[in-house]
Order: structure tokens, then C-alpha cells, then sequence
């Protein structure tokens, strides 16, 4: 069973990875799981309704994490489902520049800034105008950050590389969702984009190995 959740009062957000709660700090910048006994206790509460001892209740705010809500799940219907489709590169020159140049800035952004201010930055980041969020668009983009990753690199540049690619989106007038999602054994966190059920910069086979955690 794969969710995700969060704790806007403490900005920690979580999903549950079979049967495994995994949680992501964004003002610390890191993610944590909890020991086994209570792990137990909290996705119970958020699954099945049990009702939390007192004892755990105060381990899990010693930690940052306000007693969850019995059953929270039970009638929230799933808002971020996993993409089924996902958007082949098409090439536009014209937009190689522009994409690296989003990519660098956002790069640079994270070796000076803390994660929660690039988040909350990009939270109030909006479309400057709306059209049909064609494939066509979101192809040419993905080519364009594609041949950018040529010089920017690739490796370790996901974070990064999707965030600018949401950046960029929004200035050409769509609105695509950037999603971070984990998963266990071994433990990784990866990023990507997506509009709607398709994923925009990445490839669905390569998506569907995480469970999202973080939307934007």
C-alpha cells in the first residue's frame, strides 16, 4: 500500500511504502524513517483508525511529528496518482538556452539557499499566462532539457533539473506538478514533473519505482 500525506504545522510530509512510513523534513532537509515498534503505531493510526498511545504520541513530537489524525486515509481520495503515460522528447532548438539557463539558476539557487526557501519560493510561483497543456509543449521541453544535460550533467541533477523544467513551463504558460516521491531497500529519493496521469520530463518505467511524498 503506497500514500503520502503531510504535516503542514511542521512542514514534515510523509507517505507509507509498504507498510513503512517515510517522512521528509523540508526545513531540515532530510528524510527519516521510525523504529519498527513505532512505525507500527503511526501507520496504524493512518490506516487502520487504531488510536495512539500517549507514550508514542510524545516520541513522535520529540521528532517533529504531531499526533496523525485516525484514519486519515480512509476517505481521502488519492490526489496525486502515479503518471500511466509519459511525453517523448520533440526537438526545439530555440528552447536549449533557455532551458539550461533555468537549470543553472536553480542549481545555483540550491548550493545557496536551504531547500525550504527554494520550496516556499517556487510555491508562489504562478503560470504568467494559461493555455492547453498540449504534449507538444511539454515534448519540446523535454528535448530541450535533454540536450541541456549534455553540459549540465545528469548525474545527481534531478532536484534541479525538474525544478527548473517548472519553471520554465510556467513561463510558457502551463502549470505542471513537481512531484518527489522515495522509495525503500535501498533507501532513494528521486524528481520529475507531471501533468496530470503523464509524466512530462522522465520516463513512467523509471517513475513508478517511487512513491510520492512531496507534491508542488
Amino acid at each position: 500500500m503506497n500514500m503520502m500525506g503531510d504535516l503542514p504545522a511542521t512542514r514534515i510530509h510523509y507517505c507509507v511504502c509498504d507498510d513503512r512510513a517515510v517522512f521528509l523534513d523540508v526545513e531540515r532537509d532530510r528524510y527519516f524513517c521510525l523504529p519498527s515498534r513505532l512505525n507500527q503505531a503511526f501507520v496504524r493510526t493512518v490506516i487502520d483508525g487504531d488510536a495512539m498511545s500517549g507514550a508514542d504520541a510524545e516520541r513522535l513530537r520529540a521528532l517533529g511529528i504531531e499526533r496523525p489524525a485516525p484514519g486519515e486515509f480512509a476517505a481521502r481520495p488519492d490526489r496525486h496518482a502515479m503518471p500511466i503515460r509519459e511525453i517523448g522528447p520533440s526537438d526545439r532548438t530555440s528552447l536549449v538556452l533557455r532551458a539550461s539557463a533555468a537549470h543553472w539558476l536553480v542549481r545555483s539557487r540550491l548550493r545557496r539557499w536551504r531547500f525550504a526557501r527554494l520550496l516556499a519560493h517556487e510555491r508562489h510561483r504562478a503560470p504568467r499566462r494559461t493555455h492547453y497543456a498540449s504534449d507538444q509543449a511539454f515534448a519540446e521541453l523535454h528535448a530541450a532539457f535533454r540536450r541541456a544535460s549534455l553540459w549540465m550533467g545528469e548525474s545527481d541533477q534531478c532536484l534541479a533539473r525538474s525544478i527548473a523544467f517548472r519553471m520554465l513551463a510556467f513561463r510558457l504558460g502551463l502549470a505542471p506538478t513537481l512531484v518527489l516521491g522515495v522509495k525503500l531497500d535501498p533507501f532513494a529519493a528521486h524528481c520529475w514533473v507531471q501533468s496530470e496521469d503523464c509524466v512530462a520530463n522522465d520516463s513512467s518505467e523509471r517513475v513508478r519505482c517511487f512513491t510520492p511524498i512531496f507534491v508542488l
